[in-house]
């Protein structure tokens, strides 16, 4: 396989070219999400990565219009694939955990509720809270499924 600039990649993507740069692209996909997924230790079988990908390039097709081209191509490509895989990789961990199971398994220390209820906190303290509870609530809304997301909501006070 020929190594395309930035330029070529989107119009091969776009023109005559499309059957050979869509099996060229998936070809490089696959491969980084074969060590991606090896390196990070989520290993995955040869069928899921298949499905990661065929995910990511129809991403990637409707992305197109986004390459800003401040990074190679496929370098942009592999983020989506390895965020689809990510993405699909903890729903499925999540897939058939119970809210009940989740709730259970999870008690908090009586010393962290009396800190957290303390009617008077310092401003350190405040300060770390403000932190704390702005950094779940982003992780929340950006990192978690919706299914995911109902745990910490349902717990909430």
């Amino acid at each position: 396989m020929k190594e395309r600039t930035n330029e070529e990649w989107l119009i091969a993507l776009r023109g005559a070219e499309r059957e050979k740069a869509l099996t060229d692209l998936r070809a490089v996909l696959m491969s980084g999400l074969r060590v991606t997924l090896k390196q990070r230790g989520r290993g995955a079988a040869e069928a899921s990565i298949e499905d990661f990908t065929q995910e990511a390039l129809v991403k990637i097709l409707d992305k197109l219009d986004t390459f800003q081209g401040e990074s190679r191509f496929t370098t942009w490509a592999q983020r989506i694939a390895v965020n689809v895989a990510f993405t699909e990789l903890r729903r499925r961990r999540w897939r058939d955990v119970s809210l009940e199971e989740v709730v259970g398994q999870r008690e908090v220390p009586q010393r962290r509720l009396d800190t957290l209820a303390d009617s008077r906190p310092t401003p350190e303290q405040s300060t770390i809270r403000k932190t704390m509870l702005e950094t779940v609530g982003r992780l929340i809304e950006e990192e978690l499924t919706k299914r995911q997301a109902a745990v910490p909501v349902s717990c909430a006070p």
